[in-house]
């Protein structure tokens, strides 16, 4: 769990805060059973006219399962009608998407793979606190049809700006929530 905090058993979405942003490393400390995820979120940054050096890193202690997973896509071919609305292409598209599946893939290849490439985004991240533990999810794609889940069960997670300044669940949150909220206000 995060330091401080207390324990609950409700799904925190982190999409506010990490969608669209990139995944620049995965370090592996498996003597200190640690994590340790880098994010750059550049439009976070700008926002809230942070350094473009900025990056949010997010530190998983006691690790104790480490899963990766890519989506294979349902064979059949995707057909959009013309004359679709957005909306209803768009549902098509995630129709055609739940219909494939998950399956395991190697872990240490995966990291490693996604260490050493700036073309991962982060399209979707949550975590839960249960039974004194923390899963944290992440769902990544290059988008050129690759996307993979990463799921991560430890005893805490830390998040912070830079590796230096600590921040809380909701000093965190309040991050990305602050720029979708004016985003929101500028579209309206």
């Amino acid at each position: 769990m995060m330091p401080n905090e207390p324990k609950t058993n409700d799904e925190v979405s982190l999409w506010t805060c990490l969608h669209d942003g990139s995944l620049e490393s995965i370090a592996n400390d498996p003597m200190a059973r640690s994590l340790t995820f880098v994010f750059d979120v550049p439009y976070i940054w700008e926002f809230h006219k942070y350094p473009e050096s900025s990056r949010f890193h997010l530190v998983l202690g006691n690790v104790s399962k480490a899963v990766a997973l890519d989506h294979s896509p349902w064979p059949r071919e995707l057909k959009i009608p013309e004359g679709l609305s957005w909306e209803e292409s768009q549902k098509l598209r995630w129709d055609h998407y739940a219909k494939g599946r998950s399956q395991s893939i190697d872990w240490l290849t995966t990291a490693k793979k996604l260490s050493t490439s700036n073309d991962y985004d982060i399209s979707n991240a949550t975590y839960l606190e249960e039974n004194n533990q923390v899963i944290l999810k992440l769902e990544i794609t290059n988008h050129e049809d690759e996307y993979s889940t990463l799921e991560i069960t430890a005893e805490t997670l830390a998040t912070s700006l830079n590796g230096t300044r600590e921040l809380s669940r909701e000093e965190f949150l309040s991050l990305g929530n602050a720029y979708w909220d004016a985003f929101g206000k500028q579209a309206s």
